[in-house]
């Protein structure tokens, strides 16, 4: 029998120039794949730092911001102690608790108020009533302690509403925000403010304060002062030291069931906003939101007040 070379090893193996070929195309796809993975896992990892460095970089800013809303607030907040220290010295005064005390013993008697405030005697021979012979003293006081006190106005409310003394003759009416206040502060003792709103002297805000009987017992009456605070609101926003490039401080207040910006260096000097938010800040905490001007990306922390409806924003 005679068979070839060809016949006895049939295409068993891959020619000499095949082999390097094969070995080539599967060294290359594997060094593709391994570089694609590398790739990918570099890009996880660079995905995995930059979430890092945006967490520590948030909660860094989130301290910041609630460390400088924080200290402003209390600022605020120790402004206002001092305005219901300032009028302890009205409330605390034995004079005016006993006044209040008794127009409230009296406060049946159906001629003891006239137009809204204590009666005078129509008839200069008539016997002046002992607690309208107080009035001429009581309002030289209260009008010495408005004026050395630097607050506009002050009256004196009975428990059912009414003026009985104030420092200004042309007093205008209760407003239903205003009877609320004195309602609350005849129930709780604790001291009231009023959103402040604009007028002819600036903004003004309505402070109450309880006067007590005195032996124990619940508020007899309420003193209520006008303040004139838009130089010293403003002077507490301005810039200072503490504040970087970017920085600044906004105070927001409720009123009328709504939400405004204080602005006393602005026309108007109160802002609207829109359903309660500062674009996009949250009143409460650290929110990310957009600036009021530009809308470009902002931070924001913000911290209520104590005492008043109030939000410092640290934006």
């Amino acid at each position: 029998m005679n068979l070839s070379l060809k016949d006895e090893y049939p295409l068993s193996a891959p020619s000499a120039r095949q082999a390097p070929t094969t070995y080539r195309r599967r060294a290359i796809l594997i060094g593709v794949v391994l570089v694609a993975v590398v790739l990918v896992l570099a890009g996880l990892t660079m995905s995995w730092m930059l979430t890092q460095k945006e967490e520590e970089f948030r909660d860094a800013l989130e301290k910041r911001l609630a460390l400088m809303a924080g200290g402003r607030a209390e600022v605020v907040s120790t402004w206002l102690s001092g305005l219901v220290d300032q009028g302890g010295r009205v409330v605390q005064a034995d004079i005016f608790r006993l006044f209040a005390a008794e127009v409230d013993l009296r406060r049946d008697e159906p001629n003891l108020l006239s137009a809204g405030r204590l009666a005078t005697a129509t008839d200069p021979s008539a016997e002046l009533d002992p607690l309208v012979a107080q009035l001429p003293m009581l309002e030289t006081l209260l009008e010495e302690f408005t004026r050395y006190s630097g607050f506009l106005d002050a009256r004196i409310i009975d428990r059912q509403g009414r003026t009985v003394l104030a420092t200004n003759a042309a007093t205008q009416p209760l407003t239903d925000a205003h009877r609320e206040r004195v309602q609350a502060v005849l129930g709780g003792r604790a001291e009231q403010f009023t959103p402040v709103r604009p007028t002819a002297s600036g903004l003004v805000m309505g402070i109450f304060l309880p006067i007590l009987p005195p032996q124990e017992g619940p508020p007899v009456a309420v003193l209520m002062l006008g303040r004139a605070v838009s130089d010293k609101i403003n002077a507490l926003l301005s810039n200072s030291p503490l504040l970087g490039s970017g920085e600044l401080t906004r105070l927001i207040q409720v009123r009328a069931g709504g939400y405004e910006e204080i602005v006393p260096w602005m026309p108007g000097e109160l802002t609207p906003l829109a359903d309660g938010r500062l674009m996009g800040a949250d009143l409460s905490g650290f929110s990310v939101g957009q600036t009021r001007t530009d809308g470009r990306k902002a931070y924001h922390y913000t911290q209520k007040v104590d005492k008043v409806d109030w939000w410092v924003v640290q934006e």
